[in-house]
């Protein structure tokens, strides 16, 4: 009686969520192949890189940022769906594609990302930047290395594409 009830509670209240693309688990294949075709010119990891590309770009958020595809408690709860500042690898990932491969649907896919970051940096004076990690869930930046993703990603965009708000924002993230 006691595996039924535990096989049942595993089949219900403690099942896993399902989740179809975690956007971490997308950009970083993508970074990945994209290292494999660099180091190897091999067409089939353009290919696959191509492919991985369409996923990122279709789980990319209609306010342009990235979300991890699952609700979870990083000391507020964020809800499936929501943006957040440590999914901007995605954007990190956009412009080595866009490094590679050029693209017009590449390009406005990053911008669109750069300009997520935009509308939820904090400019706290004195040339000082964040962004909260969840700005949805919380306008406080109480995890700050949502800031450092930001940051790392925002760096790589500036050295493909010149936006002089982009760059302050950068430099007092750092």
């Amino acid at each position: 009686m006691k595996s039924r009830i535990l096989k049942f509670l595993n089949y219900t209240i403690f099942r896993p969520v399902k989740v179809d693309y975690s956007s971490q688990t997308i950009y970083q294949t993508l970074i990945g192949v994209l290292r494999l075709y660099s180091l190897s010119g091999d067409e089939s990891w353009k290919r696959r890189a191509e492919s991985i590309f369409e996923i990122l770009k279709s789980i990319q958020r209609i306010d342009g940022g990235f979300d991890i595809g699952y609700d979870f408690n990083f000391g507020r709860l964020h809800r499936k769906g929501e943006s957040t500042a440590p999914e901007l690898v995605g954007l990190l990932a956009l412009v080595e594609f866009y490094k590679l491969f050029g693209g017009d649907e590449v390009k406005a896919a990053a911008h669109k990302a750069a300009l997520w970051v935009k509308r939820h940096a904090l400019n706290f004076g004195d040339g000082r930047w964040a962004i909260p990690y969840g700005p949805y869930s919380s306008k406080d930046v109480m995890v700050y290395n949502g800031t450092s993703f930001a940051a790392g990603s925002l760096g790589v965009y500036l050295s493909v594409f010149a936006d002089y708000e982009l760059e302050l924002i950068y430099h007092g993230m750092n």
